[in-house]
């Protein structure tokens, strides 16, 4: 029987002991500041083209919550949502977002959005929404980090 000698067993105590106390690493976030471009294609009877626009949009991520303020050149919106890590790509995540002024009737205002984001500093996303004028409008969103310190966004009262 083979026995360790003791500064083996303070070595493998040692390993173990900093596994422990090493915070885990965080998962991806996408807090910061954005800006970039939404392209969209209304249906109101026919199919028609939106011209593009820029946007900034600000996140702050807290766990896998995320709020959201968006400007463009139709005003400002905010949204809620919640980050999904990608667990066979760390470098990548998926997000749903909720406009706050979307209504469960769909009878009014309501969006939805799907977020895929890669490398932390890039991030695509498709809106499918219902306006008050009762058209459908798919918009893909275009945005690249420009900013990694916490804008307090907004999201939701």
């Amino acid at each position: 029987m083979k026995t360790f000698s003791r500064g083996g067993w303070v070595f493998g105590f040692t390993v173990i002991l900093c596994q422990l106390l090493v915070a885990p690493a965080e998962a991806f976030n996408l807090t910061g500041e954005w800006v970039g471009t939404i392209a969209c294609k209304a249906f109101d009877g026919t199919q028609h083209r939106l011209p593009s626009v820029g946007a900034a949009l600000k996140i702050t991520q807290m766990g896998t919550l995320l709020k959201l303020r968006i400007e463009d050149s139709s005003g400002v919106r905010h949204y809620n949502g919640q980050a999904i890590d990608d667990t066979a790509q760390p470098l990548r995540m998926r997000s749903v977002l909720i406009e706050c002024r979307s209504t469960t009737s769909l009878d009014n205002y309501s969006e939805v959005v799907h977020v895929a984001a890669t490398s932390g500093f890039r991030m695509k996303a498709k809106s499918i929404l219902r306006s008050e004028l009762g058209d459908i409008t798919t918009c893909r969103w275009t945005f690249q980090r420009i900013s990694t310190t916490n804008p307090m966004a907004t999201g939701c009262p």
